[in-house]
């Protein structure tokens, strides 16, 4: 096992090293992981190098290798519970679903990848999730829900300490809520994240900030019509665009490309077609090297307009026809982005199924169907916890069968276990919501009672009692009676806040010793607050 450990770190390590090297070298040490772990079935490994080779594919815009890898990462991440990859494979997923046109299937991957870092407190993945769900609602124009999701990740945001470590996201926050309410023509609420831009984030701007927020900004200073600001920052931004060697580094244009693409748009209807035609000219060639189709469709929107007030009727005629090819791709990439969906909550719902199934048998006695003493341990807490919210009785019965080391003695281990599932399949017949039954160990079962009073426990163990009797199991070697009985000790009482399980349970059992001491195929049953008892 420590072998199995060791070799499985061992890979994760060299992936992760290959990865802030080369991309070609993180695919080859994902191959080479892969011939291990399908070896040895190692699930964690395998949904581990599914994800990194994913996303090695991502960041080479080879979109289909992407969602292949991703939609085997994925249920063996659910399975080996590696939470924050599962979220971050959905939210690639989303992204690249919206760049190929297809919201719906972007959101339900968004939804999946919130409700993964929700009920596994990544706050910073549920941040950067909140911000992408955000955008996505904000670009079909359901803006409250837009605003309610930046709102939740500047609360996230808010928790760090650390607020120079968040600037990029809060940076992100500001700037969408700002173009959120610039939509909605809403220009006080938009100029107030202008200014917190400017106040709290300003000094820490990095050339790829200047480009992101001068395109809001832009947009903004037209609407208010301060046409010199604005001018002169659509200015800045192109030259940032066609002068790169003054930068720090390259901007990166595709992820750059909305607000680029919304620059354009603007540019376009302040009749700059000039400006317009320079920008496209920076976009085109990053679209042409990717399978993006919904931002080359953008783009070629954008294009056909240009064409078509310039009357250069031969570019409007290819980019048309282009247009139309685009078109009927997204349709049938529509499909197949539909079917891989399909296919992970498929594969999904089958490891859920598998895993209730690994649950089931490892919480249920394998001779006699009952739960056992781990399911107990649960399910027992569970209802004390109910009968002290509800303030109704609770009780634990412990019982064995009397004298059984002499009929295993006597009749041999094969009719002892038939013994044992013959007094089961009796507790089984009393179960239901308010009454548990397990089997505790050897012949010894428990009965958990919630909300049922004292004199009806009394009924039911009589009850149970009788039927046991009436079974007819042969017992010459029994002291109490030459059949089969059982012996009872219950503890009941309306819990309180300082009681616990083994309180019950432990008083049960002595109840049951007195019993046995005493008689046998009776009943014990006393208070848990008066720790006296009565036997029937």
């Amino acid at each position: 096992m420590a072998k199995f450990v060791m070799e499985t770190e061992h890979f994760k390590e060299k992936i992760l090293k290959a990865r802030s090297v080369k991309i070609e070298k993180m695919i080859a040490c994902c191959d080479e992981a892969y011939e291990f772990a399908q070896k040895a079935d190692n699930r964690e490994l395998l949904g581990f190098l599914f994800f990194y080779k994913g996303e090695a594919y991502y960041v080479r815009n080879q979109i289909k290798s992407m969602f292949e890898c991703m939609t085997k990462a994925i249920p063996y991440l659910s399975e080996t519970r590696q939470w924050g990859l599962l979220s971050r494979a959905y939210n690639i997923m989303a992204i690249t679903s919206i760049n190929r046109g297809n919201a719906p299937v972007a959101l339900d991957y968004y939804l999946n990848a919130l409700t993964c870092a929700k009920e596994n407190h990544l706050r910073l993945d549920e941040c950067r999730i909140h911000i992408n769900l955000g955008y996505l609602y904000m670009q079909n124009e359901i803006y409250q829900e837009a605003t309610e999701h930046f709102m939740a990740a500047y609360d996230i945001c808010q928790e760090s300490p650390d607020k120079e470590k968040q600037l990029g996201r809060l940076m992100m926050i500001y700037t969408n809520l700002a173009i959120c309410y610039l939509l909605q023509e809403d220009l006080n609420h938009a100029g107030d994240y202008v200014r917190r831009l400017n106040e709290q984030c300003k000094p820490y701007f990095k050339d790829m900030d200047y480009v992101y927020i001068g395109c809001m900004e832009a947009r903004y200073y037209s609407l208010c019509g301060e046409t010199t600001t604005r001018d002169h920052i659509i200015h800045e931004i192109v030259n940032r665009l066609e002068h790169p060697d003054t930068l720090d580094g390259p901007l990166p244009i595709l992820d750059l490309f909305d607000d680029l693409y919304s620059l354009c748009e603007l540019t376009f209807k302040i009749k700059k077609y000039d400006i317009c035609a320079r920008i496209l000219e920076k976009l085109e060639p990053v679209i042409e090297n990717t399978d993006m189709i919904n931002l080359e469709r953008k783009l070629l929107a954008l294009k056909i307009k240009y064409y078509k007030l310039q009357n250069d009727c031969e570019q409007y005629k290819n980019a048309s026809v282009r247009f139309f090819e685009l078109i009927m791709t997204m349709e049938e990439e529509s499909k197949y982005m539909i079917a891989n969906m399909i296919r992970i909550r498929t594969s999904l719902e089958q490891v859920k199924k598998q895993n209730a199934l690994l649950v089931e048998k490892s919480e249920t006695d394998a001779l006699t169907g009952l739960p056992n003493r781990y399911r107990l341990t649960d399910y027992s807490q569970k209802l004390m916890d109910e009968a002290f919210c509800e303030q109704v009785p609770y009780a634990i019965a412990i019982l064995d069968i009397d004298y059984f080391k002499e009929y295993n003695d006597n009749y041999g281990h094969q009719a002892g276990d038939e013994c044992i599932k013959q007094v089961a399949n009796q507790l089984i017949q009393i179960q239901c919501d308010h009454i548990f039954c397990a089997r505790y160990g050897g012949d010894e079962f428990i009965i958990v009672y919630k909300g049922v009073s004292k004199d009806e426990v009394l009924l039911k163990a009589r009850q149970l009692k009788n039927d046991i009797t009436d079974l007819g199991l042969k017992h010459e070697y029994s002291k109490s009676a030459p059949i089969v009985t059982i012996s009872q000790g219950i503890c009941i009482a309306v819990p309180s806040e300082v009681n616990r399980g083994w309180d019950f349970l432990h008083l049960a059992d002595n109840y049951l010793y007195h019993v046995k001491r005493k008689c046998r195929n009776a009943i014990g049953i006393g208070d848990l607050k008066k720790m006296e008892h009565t036997i029937f």
